[in-house]
């Protein structure tokens, strides 16, 4: 059983992290998507982007 914590939206397993991948191409959507599996938030960058939305891969 994985401990747990309320974060006021949910339970998220305690020893998340907020994990910034930079770039969304193949590399960093896999990563990212990895990461969000994992039970981690996960911020997008862009360099060509200018709006980044928090905990959206880049497939939506």
């Amino acid at each position: 059983m994985t401990d747990t914590m309320s974060t006021g939206t949910g339970r998220t397993p305690v020893g998340a992290l907020t994990v910034a991948v930079v770039g969304t191409g193949s590399v960093g959507g896999t990563l990212g998507r990895a990461f969000a599996r994992a039970g981690h938030t996960v911020v997008f960058g862009s360099p060509g982007s200018s709006r980044n939305t928090p905990g959206r891969s880049p497939d939506g």
